[in-house]
């Protein structure tokens, strides 16, 4: 019996284009059923937490905090399994109405358009490579633009020293090296020791520093005039408590000084009675765990030696963390034991974690982007090939080779702006999901919309399509019409 022949067009059609059925129930089910799990697995943690934050709730320990967070990652993983699973069904409402604002620009992007919609199973696979990278890099990407955000705000409020310079023997020419440092407002010498609070098992070590009103001004961030006179202990609102001892208007009794071992002792010298002030700065970067101010003259009085001192600066804001950091312990690294703490400190090393996880977000992009380039190639390669009486029909009724190149790359374009799309949305949120479960305990979470990484995840993008065209669009205009109609 003669078998049917089949022409290798119709071999290669694919059985939804022939069927022209959507995907089958049961997948719909389950991509609809993981969709409404995930949303659950990650509103719950994120309910929980603003609860915590806003006191409605117990705060939750470290234990309870990993697990909302595996939850919520639960959640995110589940839900875009189910978005990837009814990709064949939306990605193709998506890319018609796309392909629809695009079909007016000319007969090339009409041909894209009515193209892009005979395969919806074939784009839908070739975007979800896309989808992925991108979703995965435009998470990362914002929630470490959320991370230096929420972390410099709360650092801000934290801190009201921007940068503190301690080392053996800094004197008032090291003053002079950082302040012709570029990004240096001001700075000043402060001495500083430590003293002794309470008496017997009840004594805590305190961090003391003299520090004039004038000194105040011009190197710490304050909310208001503080006005310091002697006999005062200057601390930060949240120490101003019973809990350390220091309530606020309260007479405390001070230690300062050496004993003659060099030990620390509430009996080393004569003890002072200080008055305690609520003081408007925040906190200072100290090697104890309580500190305070005193004013200029108070170790002196008190018969302290041997204190040691401490370079504070105020940036103006000009240089960046880790710049400025770097340009100061340059500007003295011929001090002894120089260490550099405060706010800005800090900032530069959350910034250099921050930087690494970016190296490798690019290098994840770059994944991305080559295995996107060799599905979007694939599918248009077999694009061209089962189009190929219909490439010749266009060519031989006026169709240049241009605009057939022009609707190729169209083609990717769309494909890959699909993908994109739906990629930046679903990775700022995820992002913004992340950042609020890690950072709602410092304080107000940073929710930044990373407008130059959405931009360069684009413009890649673009050019991956455009390069992907490239084959694909050359055989097509290189088959002459005859020949192409005749292999049909």
């Amino acid at each position: 019996m003669r078998q049917p022949v089949v022409t290798p067009l119709e071999a290669l059609q694919p059985m939804e284009a022939q069927s022209k059925k959507r995907a089958g129930r049961f997948t719909r089910v389950i991509s609809a059923l993981a969709i409404v799990l995930g949303m659950v697995a990650m509103v719950i943690p994120a309910v929980n937490t603003f609860r915590s934050a806003h006191g409605q709730m117990a705060s939750m320990s470290a234990d309870a905090s990993l697990q909302t967070l595996g939850l919520a990652m639960l959640g995110v993983m589940v839900f875009f399994i189910g978005v990837l699973m009814c990709s064949s069904s939306w990605m193709p409402w998506l890319l018609k109405g796309i392909g629809a604002l695009v079909s007016h620009i000319g007969p090339a992007s009409t041909v894209a358009s009515a193209n892009i919609q005979k395969n919806p199973k074939r784009v839908a696979s070739t975007g979800a490579a896309l989808l992925i990278g991108v979703t995965l890099v435009s998470c990362l990407g914002t929630g470490a633009a959320s991370a230096k955000e929420t972390m410099s705000d709360a650092l801000d409020a934290r801190y009201s020293v921007d940068v503190q310079v301690s080392g053996s023997k800094l004197g008032s020419a090291d003053v002079k090296k950082v302040k012709a440092v570029q990004g240096v407002a001001s700075a000043s010498l402060i001495p500083t020791t430590t003293a002794t609070l309470g008496e017997g098992d009840e004594r805590t070590d305190m961090s003391l520093y003299e520090v004039s009103a004038t000194q105040m001004t011009q190197t710490m961030r304050l909310t208001s005039q503080q006005q310091l006179t002697h006999g005062d202990l200057l601390v930060p609102q949240s120490f101003a408590t019973k809990d350390y001892g220091l309530a606020k208007g309260s007479q405390v009794k001070l230690s300062t000084g050496n004993a003659e071992d060099g030990s620390k002792t509430a009996d080393s010298h004569d003890a002072r009675e200080f008055t305690v002030v609520a003081a408007s700065f925040r906190g200072v970067a100290s090697q104890n765990s309580i500190y305070g101010i005193v004013a200029p003259g108070t170790f002196t009085a008190s018969g302290v030696s041997g204190s040691t001192y401490e370079i504070w600066v105020k940036s103006d804001g000009t240089q960046a963390a880790g710049t400025l950091v770097d340009n100061i312990k340059q500007a003295l690294s011929g001090a002894e034991g120089v260490s550099v703490g405060g706010s800005i400190a800090v900032r530069a090393q959350w910034e250099q974690i921050v930087n690494v996880l970016l190296m490798i977000l690019v290098a994840l992009l770059a994944v991305a982007v080559v295995i996107a380039l060799i599905g979007v190639a694939n599918t248009l390669s077999l694009s061209v090939i089962e189009r190929l009486r219909e490439s010749a029909t266009l060519r031989a009724i006026g169709m240049t080779r241009t605009q057939l190149r022009s609707s190729l790359a169209m083609e990717a374009l769309l494909i890959s702006g699909c993908s994109v799309i739906v990629g930046l949305v679903l990775g700022t949120a995820f992002g913004w999901l992340g950042s609020y479960l890690v950072f709602s305990q410092f304080g107000s979470v940073a929710f930044p919309l990373n407008w130059s990484m959405d931009a360069g995840i684009v413009v890649i993008a673009v050019v991956a399509a455009l390069l992907a065209s490239v084959l694909p669009a050359r055989r097509a205009v290189s088959t002459p019409p005859v020949a192409a109609l005749a292999e049909a």
